[in-house]
C-alpha cells in the first residue's frame, strides 16, 4: 500500500478516479453473476 509507481506520485484525484472505474467495473461483474445466479435457481 501507498508504493508509488515508478516513483511518481499519482494525484489523489486521479487514484480516486481509478477507485471509482474499478468499483464501477466489480459492481458491473457482481451484478451479471448474481443475475446468473438467479437464473440457474428459477431453472431448477
Amino acid at each position: 500500500m501507498g508504493v508509488a509507481v515508478f516513483g511518481c506520485i499519482p494525484k489523489p484525484t486521479d487514484f480516486e478516479d481509478q477507485l471509482a472505474e474499478q468499483r464501477a467495473r466489480i459492481e458491473k461483474d457482481y451484478q451479471v453473476k448474481i443475475s446468473e445466479l438467479e437464473q440457474k435457481n428459477a431453472e431448477l
